[in-house]
Parts: structure tokens; sequence; C-alpha cells
């Protein structure tokens, strides 16, 4: 997947509760991989959920809470 194909993309906890949008992927450029999600929820400041939550990404991604 490229990084590119994450941006506004919905999360969704594993329990089905929206979280937000994501509108910046973080990068840790030693190891060459994802590190976190920034994402947006209305009206709340943005947030990153660590990569190591992210239990599967298709049209919605989907994360452990």
């Amino acid at each position: 997947m490229k990084v590119s194909d994450y941006y506004g993309l919905d999360m969704y906890s594993d329990k089905g509760y929206y979280i937000g949008e994501v509108q910046e992927v973080m990068l840790d450029l030693d190891e060459g991989e994802v590190a976190g999600l920034v994402f947006e929820r209305k009206g709340k400041r943005n947030k990153m959920i660590p990569y190591g939550s992210v239990l599967a990404i298709g049209d919605i991604i989907v994360i452990k809470r």
C-alpha cells in the first residue's frame, strides 16, 4: 500500500465506533515504515494512533481500542 492511499480513509474501532479520518501519515525514516496515523474528528484536535494499533486496512481502517 502506498502512503498516499491512507489519506482520507475513515478509521473505526474494533467495536465499530467512528474514530476519525486520516489526515497525515507519520513515518519512521530509520526503519522505513509507517509509525502512526494522524486523524481528525470534527470539533476535536488532531491525534495520532500508533501503527501497531491497526488491525485491518481496506476501504476503512480498523484499529484496536
